[in-house]
């Protein structure tokens, strides 16, 4: 239930999961944290490397280890990623928009059920 208020208090996120969904990196995203994952599962829909937070592949944790140096020295490019990847996560994720696009896909299915 903390998540939200722990997440906002990490530096960085590391999520190095070998099968996931979104999981624990849209919510690192959506507080803002820079992140890194696993290329595994869902999360580089939302994790785009370099972009959005850094990929790494699984089991590997050589290059867990370079990308979480890389995001300690590089402050500015960890803090532009993790913005992007907050805006991202965000117009994904929101319940409105969610919303929005089922009603409409549902219009669409009984709109072409109608001429049936």
């Amino acid at each position: 239930r903390d998540m939200k208020s722990i997440y906002r208090e990490l530096d960085i996120a590391v999520h190095p999961s070998l099968s996931e969904n979104l999981g624990g990196a849209a919510e690192s995203l959506a507080a803002g944290v820079p992140t890194i994952a696993t290329s595994v599962g869902g999360f580089p829909d939302i994790v785009q490397n370099e972009i959005t937070g850094l990929l790494v592949k699984p089991k590997c944790p050589i290059e867990i280890a370079a990308a979480t140096k890389r995001m300690i020295e590089d402050k500015v490019s960890a803090e532009k990623m993790a913005n992007s990847g907050q805006m991202l996560v965000k117009s994904l994720l929101d319940i409105e928009v969610t919303a929005k696009n089922v009603r409409e896909i549902y219009g669409k299915i009984i709109a072409s059920r109608k001429g049936e």
